[in-house]
């Protein structure tokens, strides 16, 4: 379960005068042609019935790639669109069911979000799985800085899960 109200309070920030829902888009890729089709609509049903939870968001559409890597995001054309979408001002939240289907490292992940950096007002961007959240322009820089030892960025990515309870008695 998403700490949604953590997710609202950082897109509010910078829409403070935003009304309705804010706009989620869906993304899904999986590295396989064929054979992943269950395992890529299972993750879409998931982050579908996970917004479809809270009023305060809503789907503005699901994108799906299949038989593509991360290392080259040009060639990720579903997710090119999202990009596109983001740029335009449809999306306010990007929505991927774990770090794996944006990139395989956060470095991977830093640099296929890097479109969102500089864009106002800011769009957020959120791991279903991994229950991770962060804006893409508080983001920039942030894995780069980790990788160097400067740890001033902890802050990033956001953990939104629900914490574990101390099970000590």
């Amino acid at each position: 379960m998403l700490n949604w109200d953590l997710i609202v309070a950082k897109l509010s920030e910078s829409r403070p005068e935003h009304t309705g829902p804010f706009r989620v888009g869906i993304y899904s890729r999986m590295t396989m042609v064929y054979g992943q089709e269950s395992v890529a609509e299972t993750h879409i049903k998931w982050m579908q019935m996970a917004v479809r939870r809270d009023s305060r968001f809503s789907v503005h559409k699901v994108y799906q790639d299949f038989g593509v890597s991360t290392e080259d995001a040009s060639r990720m054309a579903c997710y090119q669109r999202l990009m596109e979408d983001c740029l335009n001002g449809k999306v306010d939240l990007v929505m991927a069911y774990d770090l794996s289907r944006i990139g395989e490292s956060y470095d991977a992940v830093m640099k296929n979000v890097q479109p969102l950096v500089d864009l106002e007002p800011d769009v957020g961007v959120v791991f279903l799985g991994d229950k991770l959240f962060f804006l893409a322009g508080q983001a920039q820089n942030w894995a780069k800085n980790m990788a160097r030892g400067d740890y001033s960025s902890c802050q990033l990515p956001y953990f939104v899960g629900r914490m574990p309870k101390d099970e000590k008695k």
